[in-house]
């Protein structure tokens, strides 16, 4: 599955690639792994890096705990679903 239901017009939400550096950066900050992140999220790293790229849709509750984690919103992390 492909992240090709999204909207992509907003310039304002983080590209898959900044989002990526968005969370190492945090990770960083908060001594931490990419891994023990995905574990928190209760995801695996594989489905978190996929999400994260935007190759595979994650769930609501992924992508708030995403957002949560680099400290932004969902609005400006992930594009908004279409209907």
């Amino acid at each position: 599955m492909d992240a090709s239901h999204w909207s992509k017009n907003d310039s304002s939400i983080l590209k898959p690639l900044e989002r990526l550096a968005a969370l190492k950066a945090a990770a960083v900050l908060q001594e931490t792994t990419i891994g023990a992140v995905a574990d928190s999220l209760g995801v695996s790293y594989n489905h978190l890096y996929l999400v994260i790229r935007g190759d595979r849709i994650g769930s609501v509750p992924l992508e708030e705990g995403i957002a949560a984690f680099i400290n932004q919103p969902v609005s400006r992390v992930f594009p908004p679903r279409k209907s």
